[in-house]
């Protein structure tokens, strides 16, 4: 990428392709629709400012998340956070099309998201990232500045945690 016309067809190139998996990142952390929009524009406003001032980078993908991640930071340092179970007294639970199997499914993801809640951040994120965003390991300690190890380390105490929580 020398020129600045490649630049910008990579950068909309990285958008289209991320701009979704960006936001769930945000909003699984957020619970909150409107924020998540706001903060995913807000991760590829910053990502093209950094890209204009320092360069290109290889792995687009790690610097958005890395990006997105430390706003996030941010608005949890603006905001007192709120527990899942607060939000979803609110009502503001993800919404699903009403039948018999999308109900099962409403009810599994709720149960999952109180479940969710009971786990560390550390924990909460490693799940995000792996299964949600369906990033990779490399990805994830590229994203996270933590090894391999580390992450994969974990993913497999978060799983184990997540099943304890299901199943008791």
């Amino acid at each position: 990428m020398t020129n600045k016309n490649d630049i910008h067809q990579e950068f909309l190139k990285a958008y289209e392709a991320f701009s979704d998996g960006i936001f769930r990142h945000i909003y699984f952390r957020l619970m909150n629709r409107e924020r998540a929009l706001e903060l995913m524009q807000d991760t590829f406003m910053k990502t093209w400012d950094y890209i204009g001032k320092k360069g290109a980078k290889d792995t687009i993908k790690s610097l958005l998340y890395k990006i997105a991640n430390n706003l996030l930071i941010d608005e949890y340092r603006k905001k007192k956070e709120e527990s899942l179970e607060q939000l979803a007294e609110k009502g503001i639970v993800p919404k699903v099309a009403i039948s018999t199997e999308k109900i099962d499914i409403k009810m599994e993801s709720e149960k999952a998201l109180k479940v969710m809640e009971k786990l560390e951040d550390k924990y909460k994120e490693a799940i995000t990232m792996r299964y949600v965003e369906e990033m990779s390991i490399q990805e994830m300690a590229e994203t996270t500045g933590e090894s391999e190890n580390n992450i994969s380390v974990r993913i497999n105490r978060a799983l184990k945690q997540l099943k304890q929580l299901l199943n008791g």
